[in-house]
């Protein structure tokens, strides 16, 4: 990776930070969903509305969990089949249909013979609460979880979970307590901010994990998912043999732009090789209890 001297760095990521904040404010307005003061639920009945309003591929499903119902954008391979499918977690303020990284792989990865199950985070103003966004992440992870249940009574054998910035620090939590649940798992661009903790804390949850991992982040990503990459390989290897191999998209940012088919054939060829097919595997996954926040 090249070196860059800290303090230009520094002036870089905060320049990409203020445009993606313009960025998401674009986005927002485009969906019209004002946040201050809403209801969560209410905010997500609307977005199901506006998605519905400009269109999108695969089918829109409502799936239950606790703290109520939530969306979800299922995208199936050739033949409909969901033998093989990847659950994905969008990050903080984003949605199941994000254009960076979320939107790119859940409708490509299907190409490849794997199904895609976008779920919905909870929506939440800028202006939430800490304690709200926690408790929130909480819901979060509650849905994975359906998400999985959902996909296993539909005959899914091998399973995989893919995360995007917080979502992909959602994932490692959820998995340290339920890596029994899947074949593998996608952590893109991983980031928790540190008022998360001790619910969300990437490093430790990696650290337990012997699920195999596919860490991919940007050569020009965010400082503070670039710093936290550079310690995840040793936290992994003081832990169990599972394993981390980490895949760098080099040119990218935090988002991705210009790179989305270099990353989702990257991934796909990655799931394949680390994930037996359904004819050599023993019988499929049976569904479990929802896990414990």
């Amino acid at each position: 990776m090249t070196r860059h001297d800290p303090a230009s760095a520094r002036i870089a990521v905060m320049s990409v930070a203020r445009i993606r904040l313009i960025l998401a404010l674009l986005l927002t307005a485009m969906f019209a969903i004002p946040s201050h003061g809403r209801d969560p639920g209410a905010l997500e009945r609307e977005l199901g509305e506006r998605l519905e309003e400009r269109g999108y591929t695969g089918e829109l499903l409502r799936l239950g969990a606790a703290g109520g119902g939530f969306l979800t954008l299922l995208e199936r391979s050739a033949g409909s089949s969901v033998r093989r499918a990847a659950i994905m977690v969008h990050g903080m303020g984003q949605h199941l249909d994000w254009p960076d990284v979320v939107s790119p792989l859940r409708n490509h990865l299907p190409e490849f013979g794997w199904s895609t199950l976008s779920v919905q985070c909870p929506l939440l103003s800028p202006l939430a609460t800490r304690s709200l966004q926690a408790d929130q992440a909480r819901v979060a992870l509650a849905r994975i979880h359906a998400a999985r249940n959902y996909l296993v009574e539909q005959g899914t054998e091998q399973l995989a979970i893919i995360g995007y910035g917080q979502g992909a620090a959602l994932v490692a939590n959820y998995l340290a307590s339920r890596q029994q649940d899947v074949a593998a798992a996608v952590l893109i661009s991983m980031q928790a901010p540190p008022y998360m903790q001790p619910l969300l804390d990437p490093v430790r949850d990696v650290a337990r994990l012997t699920v195999p991992l596919l860490d991919v982040y940007a050569s020009n990503d965010s400082m503070m998912v670039l710093e936290a990459a550079a310690i995840r390989q040793p936290a992994t290897l003081k832990g169990a043999p599972g394993g981390l191999d980490q895949l760098v998209i080099a040119g990218a940012d935090h988002n991705y732009h210009g790179y989305e088919s270099i990353m989702t054939r990257a991934i796909a060829n990655w799931l394949d090789a680390t994930v037996d097919k359904p004819e050599d595997t023993v019988p499929a996954a049976t569904a479990s209890p929802p896990a414990r926040p």
